[in-house]
């Protein structure tokens, strides 16, 4: 057998945390979920561009593994996920559009927090033509 060096060893201990860092830039960059709120929207935003027909993004959204439509309302926009921080001028909460969409888009647990995890949802806002008018992504910690 042979014996491992003490250079050997300090290479080995060298490498295990360059390649954790690796691993969990991968898990950022290939799963969006885990992206931030911008980065996520930006995402979205592309693969459903503003001007978008309601009826193709709920398409879009029934193509996607893994994500729950909650609601499709044609009557009403959705309103601020946190409407006690955010308010219009009439200390209202505020509500983007005249429909809306609002889904979940899945869950994660942080390596650091494993006994929380985070939910994404995604809320599209239609004016009253059905057109996608804005896109909100929120993450909840629970």
């Amino acid at each position: 057998m042979q014996k491992i060096t003490r250079r050997g060893c300090l290479i080995i201990l060298a490498t295990i945390p360059i390649v954790i860092i690796l691993w969990i830039t991968a898990l950022i960059i290939i799963s969006p979920i885990r992206r931030p709120q911008s980065s996520v929207r930006k995402h979205i935003l592309r693969l459903t561009p503003l001007g978008t027909n309601i009826e193709d993004v709920i398409d879009f959204i029934e193509n996607r593994d893994g994500w729950q439509i909650h609601i499709v309302n044609y009557e009403q926009g959705f309103p601020h996920p946190q409407p006690h921080l955010i308010r219009g001028w009439d200390g209202q909460p505020i509500v983007v559009g005249e429909q809306g969409i609002r889904v979940r888009m899945g869950y994660y647990h942080a390596w650091y927090k494993l006994n929380f995890r985070t939910d994404v949802s995604i809320f599209w806002g239609f004016d009253a033509d059905g057109y996608l008018i804005d896109v909100w992504v929120w993450k909840s910690i629970g």
